[in-house]
């Protein structure tokens, strides 16, 4: 949220005229249109940019908190090793899965450091970079390749940065596929 007080611009444009840093935040958003698009139609939905960046950081949060919770569930549930040593346990009268509780641990810890470092909290592309890059191997571990596809696809322009790590990761995949059909690695 510190670093959108450019957007005030969008509800003012003779705002900030002489800053030095105003033009180098608009020139950086603008690059990634749908960052753009969604920084663009802030000024038809409130008034205030302050309530506008917490509710838009906010929404960001709970999406990038339900996608590792999802990632985490789907990556303990792939392999029996955890599914046969979890089990179910009763509290309070109703059931719980061990798996869930692992995976809602592990993806706490993850969105608190990523807030804690400020990655969710600035409102920028790098925003994005945890959401796209957990959905992308959420639908690549439920074999979803269509929909990983389209999370690629959509973080070009919405944050760069997790396009590039989700590309680098189909890349290296199909390498690793290509490669284990002329080589056996059992030798």
């Amino acid at each position: 949220r510190q670093s959108l007080f450019w957007l005030w611009r969008l509800w003012d444009p003779e705002l900030f005229t002489n800053d030095f840093f105003t033009p180098i935040y608009e020139t950086l958003v603008q690059k990634v249109p749908l960052l753009y698009f969604l920084l663009k139609i802030a000024p038809f939905f409130c008034k205030s940019i302050i309530f506008y960046s917490k509710f838009l950081v906010l929404i960001i949060a709970v999406a990038t908190g339900s996608t590792a919770f999802l990632f985490f569930q789907a990556l303990l549930n792939r392999y029996n090793s955890f599914n046969e040593k979890l089990g179910d346990v009763r509290f309070l009268g109703l059931d719980f899965r061990l798996i869930d509780i692992w995976a809602l641990c592990f993806s706490t810890i993850l969105i608190t450091t990523a807030w804690c470092t400020d990655h969710l909290s600035a409102a920028h592309s790098r925003t994005f970079v945890w959401l796209g890059i957990l959905a992308y191997m959420y639908f690549k571990l439920i074999n979803k390749q269509v929909a990983a596809g389209l999370v690629c696809l959509i973080s070009i322009f919405l944050s760069p940065h997790a396009f590039l790590i989700c590309y680098a990761m189909e890349f290296f995949d199909e390498l690793i596929k290509y490669r284990k059909s002329f080589v056996n690695f059992k030798r």
